[in-house]
């Protein structure tokens, strides 16, 4: 979807992308929302260098990938009497549909993705700790040698020799080290801010339910006294 959202966006600058839960919506709480890219994960998803050093210098964090567009509901006056129509004729309680407290399909499937997630960004997680112990050793590699160079040279200099390079690239090319590739960190990004989501759904979901539960109490006791 971000490649698919990125050349939209880039060819019609105020292209956006609709999100439909069904779920909730069935609930009775009506579920859409519309984002667009950032133009900070604009500009470095066009550069294509995802290192952490060009998320640093763009500011940017999971958290302002997308930027959510407000959305505003308008029905004219025909729409509104069919509605009404609608809800007269509705066999369907209205009230105990929107207070009903069956979220378990919305729940289980917010946990389901939440856990695929996890998964997943252990996974790239265990990519970048693979290179930064990759890139440890190199530099470990490295100081050893530059300490025996700098031995090396001060042996020379006793003999009036002249010292041989002490650089870490003199280093690199005598080891035979190959400058290693960062990961790419966007898959972390991206999935970092889908386990963001998740778990704001599930918060939201647990407010709406614990709300529905003390309004389903308050009605109780107002029918029994």
């Amino acid at each position: 979807m971000i490649d698919t959202q990125f050349q939209y966006q880039s060819q019609l600058p105020h292209s956006v992308v609709l999100i439909y839960d069904p779920i909730k919506t069935n609930q009775g709480t009506m579920s859409l929302q519309v984002f667009r890219l950032t133009d900070e994960f604009m500009s470095v998803y066009k550069a294509g260098v995802f290192t952490a050093a060009a998320f640093e210098a763009k500011q940017l964090t999971f958290n302002n990938i997308f930027e959510e567009v407000p959305v505003r509901f308008r029905a004219n006056i025909l729409s509104t009497v069919l509605l009404k129509q609608i809800e007269g004729a509705s066999e369907i309680d209205t009230a105990n549909h929107v207070l009903s407290l069956q979220t378990e399909s919305f729940v289980e499937k917010n946990l389901e993705l939440l856990i695929e997630s996890v998964d997943e960004l252990g996974a790239e997680q265990a990519k970048l700790a693979k290179h930064a112990q990759h890139v440890a050793r190199q530099k470990q590699m490295v100081a050893q040698w530059l300490a025996r160079r700098r031995a090396e040279n001060g042996a020379r200099r006793a003999r009036n020799e002249a010292p041989l390079p002490e650089t870490a690239a003199a280093a690199a090319d005598d080891l035979g080290l190959k400058p290693a590739t960062e990961p790419s960190r966007l898959e972390s990004l991206l999935l970092t801010r889908q386990l963001a989501s998740y778990c704001d759904a599930l918060t939201d979901e647990a407010g709406a339910s614990y709300a529905k539960l003390h309004t389903l109490d308050a009605l109780r006791r107002t029918a029994q006294e």
